[in-house]
């Protein structure tokens, strides 16, 4: 019997340290995956962190670029609005010199007109219709404001 006894200890015993060593095998399993993990979630973060930065700097290249583009569409609008105003005062003066042309031209007819009265000679039809033509022109008279450029909504 203390044979039977011992032989039933020592297969506990057995027993026992093959569920140790089981258990000892799986705690080790179980910290090797829990650093496995850590150092995924390490990494992970270590090129969320690296993403951010290069976002951070394309953000700043592009608010570069951005403010540079508009510098120069400013500087454009302005070129382009000096340039308007310029060629709105020379069709000013234009306009002008043509009025001024025109009135010239208009005095010796109306002269030819009074005289051709006074000597009882009558122009032909086709010169009062040349001379009605001819009168007809659009002009710009020397107080007027050129017009403003139209406003186009944004």
């Amino acid at each position: 019997m203390c044979q039977n006894q011992y032989n039933k200890v020592e297969n506990d015993k057995e027993i026992l340290l093959e569920q140790f060593e089981e258990k000892e095998h799986k705690e080790q399993r179980i910290n090797t995956l829990q650093r496995e993990e850590d150092l995924l979630k390490e990494k992970q973060f270590e090129e969320q962190r690296t993403q951010a930065a290069r976002l951070e700097v394309m953000m700043i290249q592009l608010t570069k670029v951005i403010g540079e583009h508009m510098q120069s569409a400013r500087a454009e609008i302005q070129h382009l609005a000096r340039e308007v105003s310029s060629i709105k005062e020379e069709q000013s003066k234009a306009i002008e010199l043509r009025n001024r042309k025109m009135d010239i031209a208009e005095k010796p007819k109306e002269d030819r007109k009074s005289k051709a009265s006074e000597a009882g000679d009558n122009p032909t039809k086709e010169t009062i219709e040349e001379e009605d033509s001819a009168g007809k022109e659009p002009t710009a008279h020397k107080g007027s404001q050129p017009t403003p450029p139209p406003v186009y909504p944004k």
